[in-house]
């Protein structure tokens, strides 16, 4: 945003971070510009080898790396959370955490509540208007 001088006004001072909450505890996480390139290109790696994982295309020796790995990086984007508590943490769990970060989606029942859900299949049974309806 800039003002009448052709300033830009960033901010990032206190920026607004998302939490997650593990066995009762709420951290925050990290937002991807508080990361250093080197931080960010290791939480981009894993995030692109999920892929291979996820689909079962990854040996079971790379899939329990991968997942050791995601502690590592988890250690670097939730604030404050002790080593044993992330690896602790399910390894389907250590994904929806990564997504979080991303700012993904999540289809989760806490991020998803039933209210949340009802409105909108309400909203996909509406009848839509077409144009021929109109004339």
């Amino acid at each position: 945003m800039a003002d009448g001088n052709g300033d830009l006004i960033l901010q990032t001072i206190n920026p607004e971070r998302r939490g997650v909450r593990i066995n009762g505890t709420r951290y925050e996480l990290r937002v991807p510009h508080e990361l250093t390139m080197a931080e960010m290109t290791r939480v981009d790696g894993v995030f692109l080898r999920l892929g291979r994982v996820a689909n079962g295309h990854a040996a079971p020796d790379e899939e329990r790396a991968f997942f050791a790995e995601m502690v590592d990086v988890l250690e670097m984007i939730v604030v404050d959370v002790p080593r044993h508590v992330l690896e602790a943490v399910l390894p389907a769990h250590r994904i929806l955490v990564l997504s979080a970060f991303f700012g993904l989606p999540l289809e989760t029942g806490a991020a998803n509540p039933p209210e949340k859900r009802e409105r909108k299949r309400a909203a996909k049974k509406r009848p839509s208007r077409s144009r021929s309806a109109r004339s």
